[in-house]
């Protein structure tokens, strides 16, 4: 864990200076390296001077963190837009329940209840949100799903 301290209102400026030590392992380290001479690379055939003051090892690092801290943020993207799109999945669970229901595919019905109490569970939804969701299951059609494919009261059954 890190924690930041900024004096003199710091904290509110676009940018903080901090300086910080990383331990990297030698295969860390080894990316970092082949960041900062890919980098290096782009900058001689684009004409800068990678010799002179002008960049020096501190910069180049600072761009390979940088671009390292991009990578994780587009990474977080991904995984809340994953997350939304299985919560509009979700929402839309009681429907296809009771449509599979109407058509009599009661393992498909029971299997869509199923799949709707876990994933709001893997998604760690707020309780109140997650009562909401399964109270939209009609509970008699849900036992008669489970009866009429089959399903055995059992310890993982009655868990959920």
């Amino acid at each position: 864990m890190c924690r930041l301290y900024a004096d003199k209102g710091e904290r509110d400026q676009k940018y903080v200076e901090i300086s910080a030590k990383f331990l990297l392992t030698r295969e860390q380290m080894e990316i970092v390296d082949r960041e900062v001479r890919k980098h290096r690379e782009w900058q001689r055939k684009h004409g800068y001077d990678v010799t002179g003051g002008e960049y020096t090892e501190k910069d180049l690092i600072r761009y390979a963190v940088n671009r390292y801290i991009e990578e994780l943020r587009k990474e977080e993207q991904e995984k809340m837009r994953r997350t939304e799109e299985m919560r509009e999945e979700l929402h839309m669970m009681p429907e296809q329940f009771r449509e599979l229901y109407r058509l009599g595919r009661w393992s498909a019905a029971a299997q869509t209840y199923e799949h709707a109490v876990t994933i709001s569970g893997f998604l760690e939804m707020e309780q109140e949100e997650r009562d909401r969701l399964l109270r939209e299951f009609d509970p008699a059609q849900v036992e008669d799903a489970y009866r009429k494919a089959g399903w055995t009261e059992d310890e993982t059954r009655n868990a959920v």
